[in-house]
């Protein structure tokens, strides 16, 4: 949230569109869309600025960034769009499918992961540095936490930590 607060205040834009993706390419999500979306809204629903999009629930097929700014883009011919991403998103970018289409498309708002010095990025040209407070949340530590009831001290919007277990989002194999 912080990340995209800083990109919102330091780029001026209108808005900031969270929109989970239903199938990632580079990684198994065991939680289904549908939840995930729930727990976008919740984490983003005292914020304004922000918004909610289900546009890559509706599609078939793996989730491409290069196709949904495709969609954006259609949608909205004439509106400026930012991807925002943190500097180790930034780091594999070129390898992601189709990143000449996506530039095309957007400008990338990329935040700093650490205090090193950026990375040199062939698509540096296309990049605007967001300087956004450091969190050291690790996603996978939170679900290991939450799958073994342990407390998650405020690191993710309670309301989104009480609706992962009222669902048993992120329960062990074994639980039942």
């Amino acid at each position: 949230i912080a990340e995209a607060q800083a990109a919102l205040e330091q780029l001026a834009l209108d808005r900031v569109i969270w929109m989970p993706s239903a199938r990632p390419p580079h990684k198994a999500v065991g939680v289904p869309p549908a939840h995930r979306l729930a727990m976008t809204q919740l984490a983003t629903s005292d914020q304004p600025d922000f918004d909610v999009s289900d546009l890559e629930l509706r599609r078939a097929g793996r989730s491409f960034t290069a196709d949904t700014l495709d969609a954006l883009h259609a949608l909205h011919p004439d509106a400026r769009w930012w991807l925002i991403l943190g500097e180790d998103s930034l780091a594999t970018f070129p390898t992601w499918r189709d990143p000449k289409r996506i530039v095309a498309h957007a400008r990338l708002a990329v935040y700093r992961r650490g205090d090193e010095q950026p990375i040199d990025s062939p698509f540096a040209d296309y990049v605007d540095w967001i300087d956004a407070p450091r969190v050291d949340v690790s996603s996978t530590d939170l679900r290991e936490r939450l799958s073994e009831g342990r407390s998650i001290g405020g690191q993710m919007p309670a309301a989104v930590a009480k609706y992962a277990r009222l669902h048993r989002l992120y329960r062990k194999a074994n639980d039942n």
